[in-house]
């Protein structure tokens, strides 16, 4: 008391003491008398570590269930839909497309290069981009892939992966095969996956799964067994690392792993602890940094890959490492207000920013500070101030482009004055702006800013000029600007379609211009469905007149064949199907009704007591039964359900399993059928194979 009493100080003076005060009694290392060097010393951890084979603990093997089950629900029960009323629901289905031709069977899918995959009589074969047959029609399925750019071609069950050209690139023959690149894939047997790279099996096909993975530029694998649970699998295909399934993996250069609950040094095949119930993070890839932090505590301490402490201060947050060597800190606020104060450090530990911060956040290569008194500036990678602390809001628009806001008193009005500057020249793009928010989005190959002002928002250009009135809301969705809002008055909610240069956007129905709706949908291209502010519904294409519909539609999703949607509506609870007209070519008198298969030129249906069945493309049925439910696996294959078991059929109708599993399913290109605890593998001709 003394001596603040008899001495006096400059603003700046005290504000040092109260640094060095603070330094002194808040920013606290570790006790001194201790001084630990290790997170061994440091938690009484067994010193060493722990093999990885001690790792690897006994796994209980859960039975594989196929993501594509059909899970029975209860539905509403009604009266039971007869054959006779299907048959009158699908009559003017079956005139409609008499006479259309659904394209399925001389089907061609294009390959990255160019050449094409074409069926033929029921098969499939490959040609060039000028018509020159590579392969002649040969293959049951084919599957192209985009990652190499070839394809999967199936035959009498099992398949090999030809390249854009038609060589197959495999020696023998698989259930199914996934290609990772070039020289890389994981291959399906009798016995399980395996993966070859370069020809050869590197990982004997006993496997559940396989995955490839990267870290940065570190390639691995994820793998299940049977025997060993999961794990991971190095690129030297000889190195197995214990890997718990919830878990993920940080890799250090070729040296470490970094997982949350431990850290691996590869070199000596040891894990850094045998203790449970701390947690890691890597902060430093390239200098091998990372934090400990004991399960349910809030010290948080900066080590190195082999346990050492780097730093004796006790954190409460480490953030990772930037390429300049700096990464955001805090340490507990021994006083009132938040539980955190932010600061910078770099690799040592050492504080670059003193953290006397409410808040820090990165904008790419920049750090955004904002002290106690909530004024906010940028600092460089380095630490070096570019904005002073004197603004309320600094907010990224797009790469080193900020938007900063000060607000000032004048006569006791708050005033807002924002402006856009870059980063990284220093030139203020625009000044004077009366924004709250801006944020930049795309649209027609163009930039626009989405600007929020006091009662609404508005889209301005690149040029920050606006293009569009202010509304409640504007949204970017389907194409168009749609500004919405809702009018209390009347109780109703309103939406105005923007073009790209700010023009509304109307529409002559029964001769009145109308520019504002209720509710807009656009289908596709010169297809669209809007709701009036009278709640009247139509189709709007560019080819018709508006059509009127009725009832309101949910829900449009294609049929997979011709011009027709599968159409929803909640208000009866019904499913249909519509053309291009808005015409209803099936009425609304189904539960669902999927997309047309185009292996099987089917769809299923389900009716409102909720049985299913399958209906061609010439609207014909192709079996008498119904069923509880019906799921397609793929290659011509259904599985279909009654009484709550499963069978199986093909596109012919023919019965391949009776009804008396418990579940089929079809994964990898084989087909899983269980009674029980037992279970039989089909390929997918349906022949039994194991």
């Amino acid at each position: 008391m003394y001596f603040f009493q008899n001495y006096r100080f400059s603003l700046p003076a005290l504000a040092k003491i109260g640094w060095i005060f603070f330094t002194a009694f808040v920013i606290q290392p570790l006790h001194a008398q201790d001084n630990p060097k290790t997170i061994f010393e440091l938690f009484h951890l067994k010193k060493g570590g722990c093999s990885f084979e001690s790792l690897f603990e006994e796994e209980e093997v859960i039975r594989e269930i196929g993501d594509d089950i059909p899970i029975p629900y209860p539905g509403k029960v009604e009266a039971p839909t007869s054959r006779e009323e299907l048959s009158l629901i699908l009559k003017e289905f079956k005139k409609v497309t008499a006479n259309i031709d659904d394209g399925f069977a001389n089907r061609q899918v294009v390959l990255k290069n160019g050449n094409s995959c074409f069926k033929k009589d029921e098969k499939w074969g490959l040609k060039s981009e000028e018509g020159k047959i590579l392969l002649k029609p040969q293959f049951d399925y084919i599957f192209s892939d985009t990652l190499v750019g070839g394809f999967l071609g199936y035959t009498n069950g099992k398949c090999n992966y030809y390249d854009e050209k038609g060589k197959p690139l495999l020696r023998e023959n698989y259930y199914h095969i996934s290609p990772l690149d070039r020289n890389a894939f994981v291959v399906r047997t009798l016995e399980g996956v395996g993966l070859i790279v370069n020809g050869e099996m590197v990982v004997e096909p006993d496997k559940e799964t396989i995955q490839r993975l990267t870290s940065g530029n570190t390639i691995y694998y994820k793998i299940k067994s049977a025997r060993k649970g999961e794990y991971l699998l190095l690129n030297d295909f000889q190195t197995e690392v214990p890997f718990p399934a919830w878990e993920t993996a940080w890799f250090s250069g070729e040296d470490y792993i970094v997982f949350r609950n431990n850290i691996l040094d590869l070199k000596n095949k040891r894990a850094l602890i045998c203790e449970e119930d701390y947690v890691f993070e890597l902060l430093d890839e390239d200098q091998k940094m990372a934090s400990i932090q004991r399960s349910g505590d809030r010290e948080v301490h900066l080590i190195d890959l082999a346990g050492n402490l780097l730093s004796q201060q006790v954190f409460a947050y480490l953030g990772k490492f930037s390429e300049n060597g700096i990464a955001m800190a805090a340490i507990r606020n021994p006083g009132q207000g938040r539980y955190q104060l932010f600061g910078l450090i770099d690799r040592t530990g050492q504080w670059v920013l003193p953290p006397t911060y409410n808040n820090i956040f990165d904008i790419d290569d920049y750090w955004v500070i904002q002290d106690t008194e909530y004024k906010t500036g940028v600092l460089d990678g380095k630490g070096k101030v570019l904005l002073p602390r004197e603004y309320s809001f600094v907010a990224q628009l797009e790469g080193p482009q900020v938007m900063v806001t000060k607000n000032t008193n004048e006569g006791n009005v708050l005033k807002k004055e924002s402006r856009v500057i870059n980063l990284e020249t220093g030139v203020t793009l625009k000044d004077g702006l009366d924004y709250s928010m801006l944020r930049v989005f795309s649209l027609c190959g163009k930039k626009f800013y989405l600007a929020s002002v006091q009662n609404g928002e508005q889209a301005l250009d690149e040029s920050f000029r606006p293009v569009t009135p202010v509304h409640q809301r504007l949204l970017v969705s389907q194409g168009y600007l749609i500004g919405a809002g809702v009018n209390n008055q009347k109780r109703r909610r309103e939406k105005v379609l923007y073009d790209c240069e700010g023009n509304v956007i109307s529409f002559n129905i029964n001769g009145h211009k109308v520019d504002t709706l209720s509710e807009f949908n656009r289908l596709e291209d010169g297809m669209l469905y809007v709701t009036l502010l009278d709640n009247s519904n139509y189709l709007i294409t560019t080819k018709d007149a508006p059509k009127a519909l009725d009832p309101y539609i949910n829900s449009f999703a294609k049929a997979n064949f011709g011009d027709f949607y599968i159409v929803n509506s909640f208000r009866i609870s019904r499913t249909g199907m519509m053309d291009a007209k808005g015409n209803m070519v099936l009425p609304y008198k189904f539960e669902f009704l999927s997309p047309f298969e185009a292996d099987t030129r089917m769809a299923v249906f389900k009716t409102p007591d909720n049985k299913s069945g399958l209906i061609t493309t010439k609207g014909d049925l192709l079996m008498e039964d119904l069923y509880d439910s019906i799921n397609y696996l793929g290659f011509g294959l259904y599985a279909v359900q009654k009484d709550k078991k499963f069978g199986l059929v093909d596109k012919s109708g023919r019965e391949i399993l009776p009804i008396e599993y418990s579940y089929i399913y079809q994964t990898k290109g084989m087909v899983r059928a269980s009674k029980g605890k037992y279970f039989e593998l089909y390929d997918t001709m349906g022949n039994r194979v194991k």
